[in-house]
C-alpha cells in the first residue's frame, strides 16, 4: 500500500519539476515510469526474447535453440571467458546508448544500468565470484569532449549494486586510436596494440575480474583489455555489455 505522505509528494513534485520520457520526451508526470515513458520500454523485447551464444555473446534470434558457441567464434580463442551481453545493439536500444555516449544524457544510465543488472542476475555465481568490477577507460581528450566515462558510470552503479571493489584509475587509455568502424577484425587489434596500460598490475594477480562496457562488436578492445589482465595474472575475466 502506498503510504499517504508519498501519493501527496509525487504529484507535488511533478508540477514543481515535471518529468518527461528521456528517448521521446512524452510527460511522465503521475505515471510509475521514471525515465523512460511505457510506449518506449515496450519497444525493446526482454532478454529472454532472444538466444544468444553462451560464449562470446552475440545474439542468434528468437526461434534458435541454445547455443553453447557460434559459428562466428567457433574457431577463435578468447583471452576472456565469456562475454554477457543485454541486448542486441539496435531499434531503441542503439538509440538510447547513442543518446547516452554523444548526447551527454547522463540520467541514461539509470536505464541502461538496469539491463546489465537484468543481465548479470541471470548467471549469480559470476556475480558472487567477481572480486573487481573494471570499467573500459577513455583516453584523456575523449573524457574530456564528452564529459564523463559511459562505461564509468555503469560500472559505479554496478559496484554499489553488488557490493564489489571497482578498479579506479588502474586501467588506463594511453594512446588515442583511430576509429574503429572502417577497420577489420585483424586492423582493430593492431590498431589497440599498446593503447592501454596497468599502473598496479599487481592488484588484478589471482582476481576474477568483471570488465564492463557499453558495447561489443567485434571484441578487440575487450580482447586487448582481457590480454593485459591476464598477464597481470588475472585469473578470470567475464565481459558484460549492454548491447551485442
Amino acid at each position: 500500500m502506498i503510504a499517504p505522505a508519498t501519493l501527496f509528494v509525487t504529484p507535488l513534485l511533478d508540477l514543481l519539476y515535471p518529468r518527461y520520457c528521456l528517448h521521446c520526451y512524452r510527460p511522465l508526470n503521475n505515471r510509475a515510469e521514471k525515465y523512460l515513458c511505457r510506449e518506449c520500454l515496450s519497444e525493446i523485447p526482454p532478454f529472454e526474447y532472444y538466444q544468444s551464444c553462451a560464449r562470446c555473446g552475440m545474439f542468434l534470434g528468437p526461434e534458435l535453440p541454445p547455443q553453447e558457441d557460434c559459428p562466428d567464434c567457433r574457431n577463435r580463442s578468447f583471452p576472456f571467458r565469456r562475454v554477457l551481453a543485454a541486448r542486441p545493439y539496435d531499434g531503441l536500444c542503439k538509440e538510447l546508448i547513442i543518446q547516452y555516449k554523444y548526447g551527454r544524457e547522463k540520467l541514461m544510465c539509470a536505464v541502461l544500468s538496469s539491463y546489465l543488472i537484468e543481465r548479470l542476475n541471470r548467471d549469480e555465481e559470476i556475480v558472487k565470484g567477481t572480486d573487481i568490477i573494471v570499467p573500459v577507460p577513455l583516453s584523456r581528450s575523449r573524457r574530456r569532449q564528452r564529459g564523463f566515462n559511459q562505461s564509468e558510470l555503469l560500472a559505479e552503479v554496478l559496484s554499489r549494486q553488488y557490493h564489489k571493489l571497482i578498479s579506479a584509475n588502474n586501467l588506463v587509455r594511453v594512446r588515442e586510436t583511430p576509429a574503429q568502424a572502417s577497420l577489420s577484425r585483424a586492423e582493430r587489434l593492431q590498431n589497440l596494440e599498446g593503447a592501454f596500460r596497468l599502473k598496479r598490475p599487481e592488484e588484478f594477480s589471482g582476481k576474477v575480474v568483471l570488465l564492463v562496457d557499453d558495447v561489443l562488436t567485434t571484441g578487440a578492445t575487450a580482447a586487448e583489455i582481457s590480454r593485459l589482465l591476464k598477464q597481470a595474472g588475472t585469473k578470470t575475466v567475464y565481459v558484460l555489455v549492454i548491447a551485442r
